[in-house]
């Protein structure tokens, strides 16, 4: 079971979650010792609460002052992150947009540095946008990219609601599941 979580640095949400991890430590076929964050929206117009490195578009291709929605302070993800991995769970976080997934990141390596290495299966799911510059550093963290590509289909989710709303060098790494198994 994956546990809901606001991204909090707060004592009273971690013994929460470990009490419900704890309140499942003896069934048989129950496992509670999963994470879930959501730590942005999604990218489709006119919606776009995805958080995006640079600026959403608008329908003439100009820039605008959207970058999405902005969930965490980076300072309390790191905090929080670092200690759900040195407690034992496996962050499962929701990130559609380039710049939430390099935050996330950002949290793993911090929580790697302060806890070290562990064996905790943390992963990023959706990866809709992600910087190219990310690509090596999921195989270096160990974080698993979980990618549900049905989502990658052309139509006018991925298309008409997208394309003409983000830079082209943006979309072209639009569900880039090739990118990063070859980054490892």
């Amino acid at each position: 079971a994956t546990l809901a979580s606001e991204v909090v640095d707060s004592e009273p949400e971690y013994q929460r979650l470990l009490a419900l991890r704890a309140r499942f430590a003896s069934h048989p076929l129950i496992r509670a010792d999963g994470v879930k964050i959501f730590s942005d929206g999604v990218i489709e117009y006119p919606t776009q609460t995805a958080a995006m490195i640079k600026p959403y578009l608008d329908g003439n291709g100009h820039a605008t002052d959207n970058y999405g929605g902005r969930y965490f302070d980076q300072a309390v993800l790191d905090r929080y992150v670092a200690r759900l991995d040195k407690e034992g769970f496996t962050i499962h976080t929701h990130s559609i947009g380039d710049y939430t997934t390099h935050a996330v990141l950002d949290a793993l390596a911090a929580a790697r540095q302060a806890n070290g290495a562990a064996d905790n299966r943390h992963q990023i799911a959706h990866l809709q946008i992600v910087d190219p510059a990310d690509f090596p550093r999921f195989a270096a963290l160990g974080v698993a990219a979980n990618m549900q590509l049905f989502w990658a289909m052309p139509d006018e989710y991925s298309i008409d609601a997208v394309e003409p709303y983000i830079l082209p060098e943006t979309h072209r790494y639009m569900y880039p599941a090739g990118s990063l198994k070859a980054a490892g």
